[in-house]
């Protein structure tokens, strides 16, 4: 009964999530989240946010502050950092706290018109989180994924498709390849945008296969713009070296501030 009420959850989200779709960002603050394939218009873009993530394992991280910037060369070529702080709380446990992975990506145009566009984005996580404070794993990832988006009036599809690839932090010399997916959809009715997204990765190993749907709310107004969106993991097992690819429930608050 329990599995059937789950079930039927988790396809009237999936189906939520194909009605609503973000703003000039994506909704949660995850490498894999979908990506539009439509450069900013904007020549430089600062993000400051913090997020709360519920794992499975009685486990709650805080990421707080988070930082981001984006810098769009020529309309062509999009550069972006983003960097976070970590706090792990346990239950009947110390907390745990150290500074985050950085991510470092590229997105680059490959054809853009009016309605649709694509994009091929590459992006590196760097080892700064502590893996012995299960934050991090300390090694490099890199991944890569080809953009596709299509604007129909107020509304943007997104599709992302693409392959990563994980230095292993229990094998010398070892890595596991996945492949990262992600759609999303955002409705803009003038200065408002709902949005919602499905992500996560495929991989020949379990472990490393999760999924996840987030959906919120943007608001922009001149140089500024405001977000705040949910999540819902949708693998119930601890996924990931040290279930840091695992997530129950998670919310994110972001503050944006542009300039051209």
């Amino acid at each position: 009964m329990v599995f059937s009420l789950k079930l039927k959850l988790q396809t009237i989200l999936f189906f939520l999530s194909t009605l609503f779709i973000p703003m000039t960002t994506k909704g949660a603050n995850h490498p894999l989240s979908p990506h539009s394939a439509f450069l900013s218009e904007k020549t430089w873009r600062f993000d400051f946010s913090g997020s709360v993530l519920k794992r499975q394992s009685n486990e709650s991280l805080f990421s707080f502050p988070e930082l981001g910037i984006i810098y769009s060369v020529v309309k062509k070529v999009e550069l972006s950092a983003f960097w976070p702080f970590l706090i792990l709380t346990r239950t009947n446990r110390p907390a745990l706290a150290s500074s985050g992975d950085i991510n470092l990506s590229t997105k680059v145009a490959l054809y853009a018109r009016k309605n649709w566009a694509a994009a091929f984005r590459f992006w590196v996580k760097l080892p700064n989180a502590q893996d012995e404070k299960k934050l991090g794993t300390d090694q490099t990832d890199f991944f890569s994924a080809v953009l596709f988006s299509e604007r129909i009036r107020s509304f943007e599809f997104s599709q992302n498709f693409g392959l990563g690839i994980l230095g292993s932090p229990t094998a010398l010399r070892s890595q596991e390849d996945v492949y990262p997916f992600g759609l999303s959809a955002t409705i803009r009715p003038k200065k408002l945008a709902f949005f919602s997204e499905w992500y996560g990765q495929a991989s020949p190993h379990p472990a490393y296969v999760f999924s996840r749907l987030s959906a919120g709310v943007g608001y922009e107004a001149g140089k500024f713009a405001f977000k705040l969106s949910a999540l819902k993991g949708l693998t119930e097992k601890p996924k990931g070296y040290q279930n840091l690819l695992g997530a129950d429930w998670g919310v994110n608050l972001g503050f944006q501030w542009f300039r051209k």
